[in-house]
């Protein structure tokens, strides 16, 4: 497994995710050579996009992110149904 070598900050971000076990980690988003590169929370190389696949990546990942977002919404929602809070007074909003 390659390790990640940090050459240029500039072409280099470091996401939180999370491991299987739920633990909290930090992986990698790197670009080189016009390619973008996702590195796990060893550094190890998980998968690189080239410029035919960022397109339909960022397309996937854009709706996984709506999907996401409108889970997190349903579920507050029903919070508050459950507490009978109307959300007005809850920091959750927006």
């Amino acid at each position: 497994m390659p390790q990640v070598d940090l050459v240029n900050s500039e072409r280099d971000w470091f996401v939180e995710c999370e491991k299987f076990d739920g633990a909290a980690a930090e992986c990698l988003i790197t670009v080189a050579d016009g390619t973008v590169e996702v590195y796990g929370p060893s550094g190890e190389f998980c998968f690189a996009l080239d410029e035919t696949a960022i397109a339909d990546y960022r397309a996937a990942f854009d709706e996984a992110l709506s999907l996401a977002g409108r889970d997190r919404r349903e579920r507050v929602s029903v919070s508050w149904a459950q507490t009978g809070d109307s959300g007005g007074n809850s920091s959750l909003n927006g």
